[in-house]
């Protein structure tokens, strides 16, 4: 089966649909309202196949604000058992960086917990003005906790992330697992979206971690 788009993992492009997925989709918004979840022919990693650019997605996320409201802060337990892991590897002074920041929540989290250097991108404006008006050091930038499984090219941010760490420094990432969603023992809803477009599971992160010389040390 030939594809809209190459794996995001080998950069194949022959893979095997698995579902089709319809959404509602307003017109503005520049993004297909349904496309064909595939796993790839070559290494295995389940992906949507949209037919939307690069500049379709940035678009959408600097334009189509879904992450500046803090009303609703659901994800305490998750900063905290975060910050548990951070403080295994890194001190209150290491220079940090978060990439796709939202709401700025958690960066507003880091500095509750004491870290002192952070800084923080986001494409959207309003949210870089949330963060600046909490003391983060914030700017507008499309490069993106959970934010890989929204990338159409997550080997291009990789690459931008590898290229930003300092010798012996570590890259926090969190992403939903696949596998336990397939297995049917962890539920999350909305899954399958407008913007989740990578499916990961634990293998296929550590095969794209790989790529870039990087390797999973910890995990929660």
């Amino acid at each position: 089966m030939v594809l809209n788009r190459n794996c995001p993992i080998c950069d194949k492009r022959n893979g095997e649909k698995i579902e089709h997925i319809c959404m509602n989709v307003p017109e503005n918004y520049r993004l297909p309202d349904s496309y064909n979840i595939v796993v790839c022919d070559n290494c295995g990693m389940v992906y949507a196949d949209t037919s939307a650019s690069v500049e379709d997605y940035d678009w959408y996320y600097t334009n189509c604000n879904f992450y500046g409201d803090d009303s609703k802060d659901d994800n305490r337990e998750r900063y905290d058992w975060m910050e548990d892991l951070l403080k295994k590897h890194l001190t209150k002074e290491s220079v940090m960086l978060e990439l796709g920041a939202g709401n700025g929540r958690y960066s507003m989290a880091l500095k509750e917990h004491g870290y002192s250097q952070i800084t923080a991108t986001d494409p959207s404006e309003e949210n870089v003005q949330r963060l600046r008006a909490a003391g983060i050091d914030a700017y507008v930038a499309n490069i993106y906790s959970e934010v890989t499984e929204h990338l159409l090219i997550p080997r291009k941010g990789i690459a931008n992330v590898a290229s930003l760490l300092r010798n012996n420094g570590y890259f926090m990432l969190s992403v939903p697992d696949y596998s336990l969603i397939a297995k049917d023992t962890c539920s999350i809803p909305n899954y399958f979206n407008l913007e989740h477009i990578n499916y990961f599971s634990e293998d296929s992160l550590d095969t794209l971690m790989a790529q870039f010389h990087m390797k999973r040390i910890d995990q929660k």
